[in-house]
């Protein structure tokens, strides 16, 4: 039966990854990587792990809702003659729309499709930043920015805080729900030795230097 095995890299180095999505990895003859853009999927080759990515196919991208619509239909193609092992950044759980679209077509092309829980950035920021999601927690895309509104009713964490700019547009439209010294939590490179996390205000919120993919925000309801 074709199949596919999903599976997370974790939230930072490669010591977040888990005993036996390490052992997959070693005993698969080429994982594919959703991207090479991650700390563990950095050291991965000084295990011997030997991986493919898709990162050309971001090369090659317009615009993100295509580019993961493509990466899954081509590992969809991929297991219809191999094995496919596909690891994600972070946890396949959180946040990966690759895998939500893979759900999706796999169920239609009769795929067996087996996903492998991991550590996610969330787990680490729920610790740095004393959060229990138990008590109202939304996820959004910082690009969403439409649904900052719920911070009326629950606490935000925000990702993919790329860069300054994203950084401004999500202040400005924090700042139509929070009063502008409102205290937001910045958390870069979690787990990682460069690991930053402090409260900023609001109004200096785009006025941080460093702003990459692993950089989140973390908004408490009022």
């Amino acid at each position: 039966m074709m199949k596919i095995d999903v599976a997370g890299l974790g939230p930072a180095d490669i010591s977040f990854i888990t005993k036996g999505v390490f052992d997959k990895l070693r005993k698969h003859k080429r994982p594919i990587l959703r991207t090479k853009i991650h700390p563990a999927a950095a050291e991965l080759e000084q295990y011997g792990i030997f991986a493919e990515s898709y990162d050309d196919f971001y090369d090659a991208a317009t615009d993100f809702d295509s580019l993961y619509e493509k990466i899954a239909k081509n590992l969809i193609e991929r297991a219809k003659t191999e094995d496919v092992l596909y690891c994600v950044p972070g946890s396949p759980l959180v946040a990966e729309k690759t895998v939500s679209l893979l759900r999706e077509f796999a169920n239609e092309a009769k795929v067996e499709l087996t996903i492998h829980p991991a550590l996610s950035f969330l787990d680490l920021l729920y610790e740095r930043a004393c959060i229990d999601p138990i008590l109202g927690l939304a996820i959004i895309d910082a690009a969403d920015e439409e649904k900052f509104s719920a911070v009326k009713d629950f606490s935000l964490v925000l990702t993919q805080v790329y860069n300054q700019k994203i950084a401004s547009d999500v202040k400005l439209s924090l700042m139509e729900h929070l009063d502008d010294e409102y205290e937001i939590f910045y958390a870069y490179h979690l787990g990682l030795p460069e690991e930053e996390i402090r409260f900023v205000k609001l109004y200096e919120l785009d006025r941080i230097k460093k702003f990459d993919y692993l950089t989140s925000l973390y908004v408490k309801r009022q």
